[in-house]
């Protein structure tokens, strides 16, 4: 089996660069609405300290050591840093450092690998049993359980069995400029593991020296996006199997609902989400957005054909859900457009049935579509969510397509008799 998380170097850059993130740059310094002036003299001192923190933290790469002892000579450092200014902002600034300086003399290598001799030491036979569960990373999965959480209250009706959903954590090198790298210096991708646990594991890629912030900011939605498009998915076939990146149900249909999702626990935080998720919820949810609309924009792998397909797919869910209920009061969990998307992306079906679905309701329910043939269409997606046979949906589904408005009023006369 391959290592699923960062050398120990690069673990320690990354850890460093996690607390600089969210303890330095997450949020505006809470200045005096008066003090204007002593406000931009203190970001710019903010962002001078970062610049610093942040070459420190890559240098520790080179660190031959233990984490924690590498992190208490960047906790002396954040310590020793001089805030000169006055005012809320500069306040603000100092104790934003002395908190910095705390969490990194709080690691313990030793509280997390429970003996001396299996503290991680740069062998992946000892360093991947403690990253799996390392406190170093605990914002990392703590986010990705919280997440999961929420996940399973949406397969609650789809899936007898939960999988087992455990964080891995790559490296690209710098001048990697694919796709959500370029632009966003983060990716991600789902690796299923073909075993009786059902083990997914959501695997979080970030450009080599270039984690900040921003980047934790796209964190959410990219978990979101694994965990509820492709982490569940076929739990009922005897082989599961990923779907690639040009699937239409995995990358559009199932993607908007991630996205979706992600917006909602924006706006409604469950209480067990971490405190950096609500450090700065209109960030995040501009980076979620950015990072979702460039999924769907024509590029190097992506072209113009491609991209309408996908934005017909992404379009079908909201007909769906907007064709369901516009009562924007419903819980988003509660909502039979969720329950729909869960049941099917679970179920045993292949993928290219679930495109199939994805393009006939975009058809059957869009706006220039005729209103009887959408009601046959909610009716089928209803009585799926009954019987759960992706075999009758299918064939209902194209049955009404290519049936005349005569037969279809007379198919559900029928199916409201019986």
């Amino acid at each position: 089996m391959r290592n699923r998380h960062l050398r120990l170097a690069q673990i320690k850059s990354l850890v460093a660069r996690l607390s600089i993130s969210i303890t330095l740059e997450a949020r505006s310094l809470n200045g005096g609405e008066k003090e204007l002036e002593a406000n931009k003299q203190a970001n710019r001192t903010r962002y001078n300290i970062v610049k610093l923190l942040v070459a420190e933290a890559d240098r520790l790469e080179q660190h031959s050591g233990r984490l924690d002892d590498a992190l208490k000579k960047l906790s002396k450092i954040a310590k020793e840093e001089v805030v000169e200014g006055s005012g809320a902002a500069f306040e603000d600034l100092r104790n934003r450092l002395n908190e910095l300086a705390r969490s990194f003399a709080r690691v313990d290598c030793k509280q997390c690998a429970g003996e001396l001799e299996r503290i991680c030491c740069g062998d992946p036979a000892i360093d991947e049993a403690n990253l799996s569960a390392g406190l170093c990373i605990a914002l990392l999965h703590d986010s990705l359980a919280c997440i999961v959480q929420q996940a399973c209250r949406a397969y609650a009706d789809a899936a007898v069995r939960v999988p087992v959903i455990r964080l891995s954590i790559e490296s690209t090198h710098r001048d990697q400029d694919a796709d959500l790298f370029r632009e966003f210096n983060i990716s991600g991708f789902c690796d299923v593991i073909q075993d009786e646990a059902l083990t997914s594991y959501v695997v979080l890629s970030i450009k080599q020296g270039t984690f900040d912030w921003t980047a934790m900011c796209g964190v959410p939605y990219i978990f979101a996006h694994e965990v509820m498009c492709h982490a569940f998915q076929s739990l009922h076939s005897r082989v599961r199997a990923i779907a690639d990146g040009k699937c239409l149900w995995s990358e559009a249909w199932m993607d908007r609902l991630a996205f979706e999702m992600c917006k909602h626990w924006l706006e409604r935080p469950p209480r067990t989400f971490p405190k950096w998720f609500l450090a700065d919820v209109l960030e995040i949810e501009d980076q979620a957005s950015a990072i979702h609309k460039f999924r769907y924009t024509p590029r190097g792998c992506l072209t113009d054909d491609e991209a309408k397909e996908f934005k017909r797919a992404r379009d079908a869910f909201r007909l769906l859900r907007d064709n369901w209920s516009c009562n924007e009061k419903i819980d988003l969990l509660a909502h039979r457009a969720v329950r729909f998307s869960t049941c099917l992306n679970a179920s045993d079906a292949d993928n290219e049935d679930r495109e199939d679905v994805a393009i006939l309701l975009g058809s059957l329910l869009g706006q220039d579509a005729e209103p009887f043939r959408a009601e046959a269409a909610l009716h089928s997606c209803s009585e799926f969510l009954t019987d759960g046979s992706v075999f009758n949906l299918l064939a209902n589904l194209k049955k009404i397509r290519d049936m005349s408005m005569e037969s279809i009023v007379l198919l559900r006369q029928q199916s409201a008799e019986n």
